[in-house]
């Protein structure tokens, strides 16, 4: 498949999220040392700007950081997105049943 060329959604990996992070062994890096390795998980979201999991093993980001990581793993990418012809419902925060229609993101490794 050429770069200009879009796949199907066949063609594309769903991605999974992991929230088993037990926040123990974290990559502290001295002035000069550098650590290399695969992204294992990524939530942009937790701490101040993110952190990077590499095998495994958590790692705090700066703004900087983050922007290169997303920057580095998006662009170019394939990536589809579908939401369901089903619908699921959930409770709010004032008790109202709120009904939706599922969503999910599959992208190409």
């Amino acid at each position: 498949m050429s770069a200009n060329d879009t796949p199907s959604w066949d063609d594309l990996d769903t991605v999974e999220v992991s929230n088993d992070n037990d926040g123990s062994d974290w990559i502290e890096l001295e002035p000069g040392e550098e650590i290399t390795g695969q992204i294992t998980a990524f939530n942009p979201l937790a701490s101040y700007n993110g952190v990077v999991e590499i095998d495994g093993r958590p790692y705090r980001l700066n703004s900087t950081m983050r922007k290169q990581i997303v920057a580095g793993l998006v662009k170019g990418a394939n990536i589809g997105i579908r939401k369901s012809e089903d619908t699921e419902t959930f409770e709010n925060d004032d008790g109202e049943e709120q009904e939706y229609n599922p969503r999910e993101v599959a992208v190409q490794r």
